[in-house]
This record gives structure tokens, C-alpha cells and sequence, in this order.
């Protein structure tokens, strides 16, 4: 029976060549070449590196490869089942995830999604809020109309004061507020406080400057609306205010109240805590007149200016 062993010795032979010869062309072992020609498959790496070292063999001893070809398929059929055990094993090893597996990471992924929301509140937490005017741009501004409409937005869980009044933030965290001005410098105060956080605070200053235009001066003798502010500092207090004979504020106060009134003929205010009141008329205190029946002060305007009981 032909085999390739057999037929690739005896070219060799006719040839002249010793098996050493051979194998230093080929730059293999002698043993290779040993065992090729005995048709010992089992030294060999893979059938295709003796196919290659087949083809190099017949091409230096005279051979057609083509011919001797179906003869090594045969053969490589046969007897090339026992090469792969000489070969390294490669292990795949493969994880299955069972419940256990899949509760662990469903639990580390809910610690780590937890504790990225906390890290985000707690920066959140820290910073101030945020407080952006809208109305009007800038940090000074010149009007000639004696009202002026601040307007703003802020975030969510904060309280917004102008000038010591809290004022109403709508769903969208946007707020407004007119205010009356003097004819002149004006000054408007706003601070956005964290209702959770009361050392994390905005705040941002207008500088508002009024100047009426000759149409709406006041003519000579006519009275102007003053503006009258009342404040309560320290703790809560009771308060009545009666500006030009109407009730324009009533009821126990917070600490940190404030709240501008504009009288043009009279004012009265009545409080039980006159020790946290404080009452300003144009930027100027006023002293409060206790009686054993009321706490009060109140003034009227006459032809020489204000004046007080």
C-alpha cells in the first residue's frame, strides 16, 4: 500500500539525500523527517503543519504534491486523531449566573445608584441656591416711572425676600414683585434662602434710580407718598398697621419680617413687642409711645411735614 512515508524515503534515496540533508533544508528536525518517513504523525503540531512540510519535501525530492496529496488525506484521516492529545489544552472557562449571582449585582447596583443620589444631594446641599433676576437686566437701573417690577427665577425648596418680604415662587420657581420707589437712589434687596440650609444663601442687589419726568413732579404744596417701613428683628411679634386711616396689615409676625407702606396723610402702627418693631419713615427711626392701654406710634402729615404724637 502506498503511503506518503514511503514514497517521499525512496525519491529521497534516488535522489542521493540523507535524511540530515533534508532536514537541514527544511530547517526541521532530523526526527521530523524520521518520523515522516515512517508515517509517525503523532510528534507533529497539526495537520496543516505537515501538510506544509509534506509539500516542501516533495518539492526538494522531485515530487508532485498534487499526486502524493490524496494519499496524506487518507492517512491524516486515519491517523491524525491521536495529535491533538500532544497538543496544550485550552480550558474556556465559562460563568453561569444563578440567582445568588444575579441578587449580588442587582444589590451592588442599587448601593451604587444610592449612593450617587445621596453624593448629588449632598453637593446640592452645600451650594447656594440659585437666584437669577430677570427684571430688571443689569445691577443698576434708571426708570422714570415711580413703580418698578422686579422679577426673578430660582430653584426648588427655596424661600426669595425683597427687601426683608418674602414673595410667592410659582410651579416654575419664577417670582415677582413691584416695588414703589423714591424719587431718586433706591436700593432693592434679594436674597434666595434654602429652606433646609439657612447659612446657604444668594443674594444679589438692584440699584434703582428714579428720576419722574417734568409731567410728573408733584406740584408745589401737594403732599407725596412717603414710604414708611416696619421690620420685626429678633423674635415674633404682634402688629396692627393703619396707613392713611385704612388696615393694611395685621397679625403676629415672623422674625425677619419687613414691609414697605406708603402714607400720604397718616399712619398708625400698634405693636406688643416694641423691643423687635422697628419703624422707619424715609430711612429715618421712629420711637414708639407706650400708654398703659397700647404701644403705638402715629403720625399725620401736615403743611411743615410729618409729625408724630
Amino acid at each position: 500500500m502506498y503511503n506518503v512515508g514511503t514514497i517521499l524515503r525512496k525519491a529521497r534515496e534516488q535522489a542521493g539525500l540523507k535524511k540530515e540533508e533534508i532536514a537541514k533544508k527544511l530547517h526541521v528536525k532530523v526526527e521530523y523527517i524520521e518520523a515522516l518517513e515512517k508515517n509517525d504523525f503523532s510528534i507533529f503540531r497539526s495537520s496543516a503543519y505537515i501538510k506544509g512540510l509534506v509539500r516542501n519535501y516533495s518539492q526538494l525530492v522531485g515530487v508532485d504534491y498534487e499526486k502524493i496529496l490524496p494519499f496524506l488525506r487518507r492517512q491524516l484521516d486515519t491517523e491524525i486523531r491521536g495529535i491533538p492529545n500532544k497538543l496544550t489544552p485550552i480550558h474556556i472557562r465559562t460563568v453561569q449566573l444563578g440567582y445568588v449571582h444575579l441578587l449580588i449585582l442587582g444589590l451592588v447596583l442599587f448601593i451604587g445608584f444610592g449612593l450617587f443620589y445621596i453624593t448629588r444631594a449632598y453637593i446640592r446641599s452645600i451650594k447656594p441656591p440659585r437666584l437669577e433676576i430677570l427684571e430688571p437686566s443689569g445691577d443698576e437701573v434708571v426708570v422714570e416711572s415711580p413703580l418698578l417690577t422686579v422679577k426673578g427665577v430660582t430653584e426648588e425648596r427655596t424661600i426669595v425676600y425683597i427687601n426683608g418680604e418674602e414673595v410667592k415662587i410659582d410651579e416654575n420657581f419664577t417670582f415677582s414683585k413691584e416695588i414703589s420707589l423714591n424719587e431718586g437712589e433706591n436700593i432693592i434687596h434679594i436674597k434666595a434662602q434654602k429652606t433646609y440650609v439657612k447659612d446657604r444663601y444668594t443674594e444679589k442687589t438692584i440699584k434703582a434710580i428714579y428720576q419722574p419726568t417734568q409731567a410728573e413732579k408733584p406740584k408745589e404744596g401737594v403732599k407725596r407718598a412717603s414710604k414708611l417701613v416696619v421690620e420685626v428683628r429678633g423674635q415674633d411679634a404682634w402688629i396692627l398697621v393703619r396707613i392713611d386711616k385704612t388696615q393694611a396689615d395685621v397679625g403676629i409676625k415672623k422674625d425677619g419680617y419687613s414691609k414697605e407702606f406708603f402714607p400720604t396723610s397718616s399712619f398708625e402702627i400698634i405693636t406688643g413687642k416694641p423691643s423687635v418693631t422697628k419703624v422707619f419713615l424715609n430711612s429715618e427711626p421712629l420711637s414708639w409711645k407706650i400708654t398703659p392701654n397700647r404701644i403705638f406710634i402715629s403720625c399725620s402729615y401736615q403743611d411743615n411735614g410729618w409729625v408724630c404724637e
